[in-house]
């Protein structure tokens, strides 16, 4: 795993995105979404946004709750290493 906020250019000429996580060696970009800031207007359509912007880049891009990761860390490192897996 490369650093946490580490920068994506997904080469369609806009600024750059910075997902929480990455694995660049497996194109996958995980964003962990809190309620306070990802539950607004704005929010959920730049989130949908970045998502589509990575998607057509070639990246996966999975989203993760903060409530999954912090009551379902289990399942939340399942779902990873299921996805990682797969190149």
């Amino acid at each position: 795993m490369e650093p946490v906020n580490a920068f994506v250019d997904p080469g369609d000429g806009e600024p750059p995105l910075r997902p929480d996580f990455i694995w660049r060696d497996r194109l996958t970009a995980v964003e962990v979404d809190g309620m306070q800031t990802h539950f607004t207007h704005h929010a959920y359509h730049d989130d949908r946004r970045r998502d589509q912007r990575l998607h057509a880049a070639g990246w996966r891009p999975i989203r993760f709750t903060w409530w999954q990761v912090a009551e379902s860390p289990g399942e939340v490192a399942a779902i990873l290493r299921r996805v990682l897996r797969h190149p």
